[in-house]
């Protein structure tokens, strides 16, 4: 497989980070209508919980994916360490530091009967720096976006994976299976510290809280999340052989056996999750009880990965959902969609007060009043904010390695003539 082949767009991605996202946002719209309820357990509910419960792990998967490949196409050489985190950095940060802003300006200047407290200084930067997570192991009554956000818990969690990915990388490339098991011990180890060590969480919060509700702050932190993010490098690695390789039999073979296999096991592999989130008594933690299942999740991660593949390797008419300009429009908006639609909910429910009986009526008009102005403001958000700075730092890099090019082969030709 070629430099340029690797780097040719792989179109069925815009939907399927479309539905990362999107999926999230769908999801929590369901439950602002109505159509979910807390301690309900009708058959649409748990057809919504299965099919949009966890919908964000797809977005780790990708994660994974779109690093490793480029890494592949360039025969395992990476970028220096220094450009890799500014790249990062620049495709998250400006854009979550904007939503920071917009967010806190949204409490100080709009008025509400049920009015969330101005967040303090320090508890402000703990967010710009992404410490709002780990901060809550040890103050667990802190809350996550200043009470009316808590989609910002994704942004640590993605930046905690970033850190570690070069050395995870790296192993990769030497001990694919191994670097595989490790990351799934480090999240069985994660996940279970709790249940086997019980006060273990709560010591470290100095007991202001139950080890139940400190377990689940913990399910939003990094670890639990390693091995799908490392399934994604596994993923690509699949998906950099077959291309390679494009007239091999297993293709085919494998993509039939994604679905013919993969289906149904999803299906089966969140019923538990299911389960577990039905158990909700607030209506919040829903999410957070049904990934604390460990295995179930590992297996239903591995099952996503391998429907992941057969997408993007599978014949035209099935990426067809999954690519179109409506669709890469969505997955361009989908990030900032996702950092503002709870407080755009928040002041909805607060000012207009739209029907939340659960009927199609309620869920049309939350729609309709929620998506448009965040689509607005996403699309605002990455035209004048996240593009520019993804630009800005491309462009320092390429302007840096090319001066330090040009200084190297003027060294050269320096020494030859001496």
């Amino acid at each position: 497989m070629t430099g340029e082949r690797t780097r040719e767009r792989i179109a069925p991605l815009d939907g399927l980070r479309a539905l990362a996202l999107g999926g999230v946002v769908v999801f929590h719209l369901f439950g602002i209508s109505g159509v979910l309820t807390t301690g309900g357990d009708s058959l649409h509910e748990r057809l919504i919980w299965t099919i949009f419960g966890n919908t964000l792990d797809i977005f780790f998967i990708l994660s994974g994916f779109v690093l490793f490949l480029p890494i592949l196409a360039k025969a395992g050489k990476m970028d220096r360490l220094g450009d890799f985190y500014l790249k990062r950095l620049s495709r998250i940060q400006p854009e979550y530091w904007l939503c920071l802003v917009v967010v806190v300006l949204m409490i100080g200047l709009i008025p509400v009967g049920f009015e969330p407290a101005m967040p303090t200084f320090g508890y402000f930067l703990l967010h710009v720096f992404d410490l709002q997570t780990a901060a809550r192991m040890f103050s667990p009554e802190s809350q996550v976006g200043f009470w009316i956000d808590g989609a910002l818990w994704l942004v640590p969690v993605i930046v905690g994976l970033y850190l570690v990915f070069p050395l995870l990388a790296r192993l990769f490339l030497k001990l694919p299976w191994l670097t595989l098991l490790l990351a799934a011990a480090v999240t069985v180890a994660w996940k279970l510290a709790p249940v086997h060590f019980p006060g273990l969480y709560e010591s470290i919060s100095g007991h202001v809280t139950t080890d139940e509700n400190l377990r689940i702050i913990a399910l939003d932190q990094s670890p639990a999340y390693l091995f799908s993010f490392t399934l994604g490098l596994a993923a690509a690695r699949i998906y950099f052989w077959a291309r390679n390789n494009p007239d091999s039999p297993w293709i085919a073979r494998g993509v039939i056996l994604a679905f013919v296999i993969g289906i149904p096991a999803y299906f089966l592999l969140s019923l538990p999750y299911t389960d577990a989130a039905l158990q909700t008594t607030t209506g919040f933690d829903g999410s957070s009880r049904g990934r604390g299942l460990v295995f179930d999740n590992m297996g239903a991660s591995t099952v996503r990965t391998m429907l992941i593949l057969g997408v993007i390797l599978g014949p035209l008419w099935l990426q067809r959902p999954f690519t179109g300009r409506p669709v890469k429009w969505i997955a361009d908006q989908s990030y900032g969609i996702y950092l503002i639609h709870l407080p755009i909910a928040f002041y909805i429910s607060q000012l207009i007060v739209p029907p939340q009986n659960g009927s199609l009526w309620a869920f049309s008009v939350w729609c309709l009043l929620l998506l448009s102005p965040a689509a607005v403001y996403a699309w605002l958000s990455r035209r004048f904010v996240g593009r520019p700075a993804i630009d800005w730092t491309t462009g320092w890099i390429e302007r840096r390695r090319r001066k330090t090019a040009d200084s190297e082969t003027a060294i050269a030709r320096f020494g030859t003539r001496t």
